[in-house]
């Protein structure tokens, strides 16, 4: 079988779950990494025979994409800014909209001061480690409630030499493992999507990503928004700032909480034009 055919095949499975450009861009994927071959060098390649071994690899990828999995769980890695970080069915798959939140951070943010910042419901690490290497003299430390999590971010941290704090945290027990007053920046992507949204939406998420870092209860969608808004104004010092990833329908709802518990707050919209994103500031 050659590049070209394996290619062919295995796009033609995939569009029968994904529209065509998903399918093609995942392809391509699994080429690059069955054969180890940059794009230019599968395009000179393209008709040249698979070894048995990647025929193989081939083979065993392709049967668990066309079964839904995520291609991320199953070569276990994501993009993520400028990095690679190992990702497993314990950890939500990072998403772009994460990223321009670790980017509004960021630009917040120029100087070097060491400032203690908290990632709470860290998952893989991607927010954490991208905080702590983009800002060497910062104290990160990033906090989960599954051990499975915390595991994983070590993986990730250890990979980039990132010098991360690792912790076990809930975040709807207001962080009371922690000191008051003691951080500068609180960042978090917690669970935001109302429980009755999970049957619209695509199996390749419901099936394998972690339920309990995407669901919240239909009752109570702003859950998990109550609980940090609450923690930090235990743990943010005056003036620190908290930004918090959300539910493109829950913007103004979120904003509303954050100004009834004292907060200064500004919503921002993702690339999309989708509310995205709120900062809190501590007065």
């Amino acid at each position: 079988m050659t590049y070209r055919e394996a290619s062919t095949i295995l796009t033609q499975e995939l569009n029968l779950l994904y529209d065509s450009r998903e399918a093609s861009q995942l392809t391509d994927w699994v080429i690059e990494h069955v054969s180890g071959k940059k794009k230019s060098e599968r395009l000179i390649a393209i008709s040249q025979e698979m070894s048995a071994e990647e025929i193989q690899k081939w083979k065993v990828i392709k049967k668990r994409l066309v079964q839904g999995e995520p291609i991320q769980y199953v070569l276990n890695q994501a993009p993520f800014m400028e990095w690679i970080f190992f990702v497993d069915s314990a950890t939500l798959i990072p998403r772009p909209e994460t990223e321009e939140l670790v980017e509004w951070v960021l630009s917040d943010h120029h100087s070097q001061e060491p400032l203690r910042v908290l990632d709470a419901g860290t998952g893989s690490g991607c927010i954490a480690i991208a905080l702590q290497l983009k800002r060497p003299n910062w104290k990160v430390i990033a906090g989960d409630i599954s051990l499975a999590a915390l595991e994983t971010a070590q993986m990730n941290a250890q990979k980039y030499g990132a010098e991360l704090q690792l912790a076990p945290l809930n975040i709807l027990d207001s962080l009371a493992n922690f000191k008051p007053q003691n951080f500068d920046l609180i960042v978090s992507n917690p669970p935001y999507i109302p429980l009755s949204e999970k049957n619209d939406m695509p199996y390749h998420v419901t099936g394998f990503e972690p339920k309990e870092a995407l669901f919240v209860p239909d009752e109570q969608p702003l859950l998990f928004y109550a609980a940090l808004g609450k923690a930090a104004l235990l743990h943010l010092r005056e003036g620190g700032m908290m930004y918090v990833e959300i539910h493109q329908r829950f913007g103004s709802a979120v904003v509303e909480l954050f100004e009834q518990m004292g907060f200064t707050t500004t919503l921002r919209k993702d690339v999309q034009g989708n509310d995205r994103m709120v900062r809190a500031v501590k007065k």
